[in-house]
C-alpha cells in the first residue's frame, strides 16, 4: 500500500466475494471453464477462484476487504479462464454500494477481454456478494521497527 494512501481518510469499507459467472464467452468448448478473477483496487491486485454456471452446495469464497477513499473507490474485476484467456472485465464504483448486510448483486461484464465483440453482445455476468462496513478513519501504524 502506498504511503500517500495511508494518509487518506477511509470513507467506506466494502467486503466483496465473487461467487460465480454465467453466460460467458470462453475460448474452448470441450471442457468446463476454469475461472478466476483478478480484483484490482488502488495500487493492489489479488486473484480468486470463480465458479462457472452457479455455486455448488458448500462452496467457499474468498473475502476481499477494500478501504475506499475519496480518490480510490472504483474496483476493476477481470474474469479469466485458465490457461490465460481474458474473458472480460467490469468496474464497480464502491461509493454506490450501500448494503449494510450481505447482498448478492449481478453485474454484466462491460468490456470484452481477448476478443473483439460488438457493443450489443452480452458478454456474461458475475454474481458478487457485497457488504459495506461502518465509515471510519484509517490510522497508519506508528513509525519504527515492527514488533
Amino acid at each position: 500500500m502506498s504511503a500517500v494512501r495511508d494518509e487518506l481518510e477511509t470513507i467506506r469499507c466494502v467486503e466483496l466475494s465473487i461467487l460465480c459467472a454465467r453466460d460467458i464467452i470462453v475460448e474452448r468448448n470441450t471442457e468446463p471453464p476454469n475461472l478466476f478473477a483478478k480484483v484490482k483496487f488502488a495500487d493492489e491486485e489479488c486473484s480468486t477462484h470463480v465458479y462457472a454456471g452457479g455455486c455448488p452446495q458448500g462452496a467457499r469464497h474468498d473475502l476481499v476487504r477494500l478501504h475506499c477513499t475519496e480518490g480510490d473507490h472504483k474496483v476493476t474485476v477481470e474474469l479469466h479462464d485458465l490457461p490465460g484467456f481474458h474473458v472480460g472485465s467490469l468496474v464497480i464504483d464502491l461509493l454506490q454500494v450501500t448494503a449494510k448486510e450481505p447482498t448478492v448483486m449481478v453485474f454484466a461484464l462491460q468490456e470484452a477481454g481477448d476478443f473483439h465483440a460488438a457493443p450489443s453482445l452480452h458478454l456474461g455476468e458475475l454474481a458478487i456478494r457485497l457488504e459495506t462496513g461502518l465509515q471510519h478513519f484509517y490510522t497508519p501504524p506508528p513509525p519504527g521497527p515492527p514488533n
